[in-house]
């Protein structure tokens, strides 16, 4: 009970210190954050709700939208989970990008790491509709036949296949991939039409995949774990008071609501 009397009164004191926020403050930020637009070579005029480079953590939503910029200054990655990203592409009036998973897309025999990192777990990340699995099954034995639907790869003396669908759901079909040295769950724009092996992989892994993005979610999130203990009422100042200070900041030209 004690909890719950602290909780609502550290609440109602940060609803009346938004409510009565000055805009003159939100101003200021709007003007700065106006002057520090992200560029690193193909990009630019990247704004909320992404920061970094010379772009600084006030202009953007949060941590998760932190832009990275190397390669002396010619390339941009985004860490997304446990991995990071080549961003491509990235449009933030219609909220996606299109990422490269860079290692795959320069050399397709030598993955760096395991399975793509499930972008649809994170809270402000989702795949486009587009967006198919693929999985690569690497070293396997020279003897087998490939399956219809299959690709093939060659790696140095090495059989590879590749098909459509997650891992789990093509060694349900042919349990004997297991044997198989590794398989590597990745994302690609198109499914396989069975045309092409090694070709085809290369083009897809360079062109990447697209990805929208949304701060509804991650902002339902933020306040929700305030519900349980507040009126909505307050939940709903609070929030939109917020983000109005974020618009008013970044010219965002959307209003999200929790």
């Amino acid at each position: 009970m004690r909890v719950f009397h602290i909780l609502t009164s550290v609440l109602t004191i940060c609803c009346f210190f938004l409510i009565t926020l000055p805009q003159s403050r939100c101003q200021t930020h709007d003007a700065v954050c106006n002057e520090q637009p992200y560029k690193c070579g193909t990009l630019s005029n990247i704004s909320y709700p992404f920061w970094g480079q010379n772009r600084s953590r006030q202009c953007g939503f949060s941590d998760q939208f932190e832009l990275t910029c190397h390669d002396d200054d010619t390339t941009t990655s985004i860490r997304i989970g446990s991995q990071n990203f080549t961003v491509k592409e990235l449009n933030t009036s219609a909220e996606t990008m299109r990422l490269v998973r860079k290692d795959l897309a320069d050399d397709v025999c030598s993955p760096q790491f395991g399975d793509t990192y499930d972008v649809n777990s994170s809270t402000v990340f989702r795949y486009s509709s587009s967006v198919y699995n693929m999985t690569i099954f690497y070293n396997c034995s020279s003897s087998v036949d490939t399956p219809t639907g299959f690709g093939n790869l060659t790696c140095g003396d090495e059989k590879g296949l590749f098909s459509n669908g997650a891992q789990d759901e093509v060694l349900k079909r042919f349990a004997w991939l297991e044997r198989c040295g590794r398989h590597v769950r990745v994302p690609i724009d198109a499914p396989y039409d069975d045309k092409g092996g090694r070709q085809f992989l290369q083009q897809a892994f360079g062109s990447g995949f697209p990805v929208n993005y949304t701060l509804h979610t991650s902002l339902t999130s933020m306040f929700s774990a305030f519900s349980n203990y507040h009126s909505y009422t307050c939940i709903f100042m609070f929030s939109t008071i917020y983000i109005h200070c974020r618009i008013m900041e970044c010219k965002t030209k959307k209003k999200y609501e929790c």
